[in-house]
């Protein structure tokens, strides 16, 4: 029943270098707890991609180079989407997940996660507001940390041009504002080199599982005893 395990989430427009950290994070976790980390694009992936339900045999794999390229569905269909999405997340989360984490001390990083079909709805295809997004965000299972990933929007756009100018400074507006009100995201600036940025993070985990342990019933003696 006990949670040994850890869930990260990493979040970041476009740009923002989550591939790039994500891959020194791995580097540095694996060292620390025996190559027991696991990186997961999106979502838990009990369920199969929507398009492969529908038939379609090729399933684009590797970074989306055109993340609003696609129309976004109806009403009707984005309500499927978010409904399909949110029960991998919950079948995953208990199904895949869960198991991982607490029968070893498993590190499970995702590469965007839930929030995103609220921060950016049109990745997704999804023709309703983020506001509705949101509440089916709010359904999955919550990692127990979120890094939210940021720099300016013109360090951006000199990364990646995918997106246009206007679109990046809403999506970095949008982050700022839900690490604002989110209890377990830590905005943190990409602004400066890979080291530094790295050291940032590893930080930020090093600060979450030193208040995680303090708070455990095994700190002071607990029911464990030599």
């Amino acid at each position: 029943m006990h949670n040994t395990g850890l869930i990260i989430a990493v979040l970041g427009v476009d740009g923002s270098g989550k591939s790039t950290v994500i891959q020194t994070m791995k580097s540095a976790l694996d060292k620390a707890n025996h190559n027991a980390t696991h990186v997961l694009h999106l979502r838990p992936g009990l369920l199969p991609p929507l398009a492969r339900l529908k038939g379609k045999a090729a399933i684009q794999e590797g970074p989306v180079l055109e993340p609003h390229g696609a129309t976004p569905s109806g009403p009707v269909g984005s309500l499927i989407r978010l409904v399909y999405y949110t029960f991998d997340y919950i079948l995953g989360y208990w199904l895949k997940i869960r198991p991982m984490i607490v029968t070893q001390p498993t590190i499970v990083i995702f590469d965007r996660y839930a929030y995103d079909m609220a921060l950016d709805p049109r990745r997704f295809r999804i023709g309703l507001s983020g506001c509705v997004a949101g509440w089916f965000a709010a359904l999955a299972p919550k990692p127990d940390l979120i890094l939210c990933l940021y720099a300016p929007p013109e360090v951006i756009m000199a990364r990646k041009r995918e997106l246009p100018m206007d679109e990046i400074y809403r999506q970095v507006e949008a982050l700022k504002a839900f690490a604002a009100q989110e209890s377990r995201a830590v905005l943190i600036s990409n602004s400066g080199s890979v080291d530094e940025v790295r050291t940032r993070v590893l930080q930020v985990i090093f600060d979450f599982l030193s208040r995680r342990w303090v708070g455990s019933p095994f700190a002071s003696g607990g029911v464990i005893k030599q």
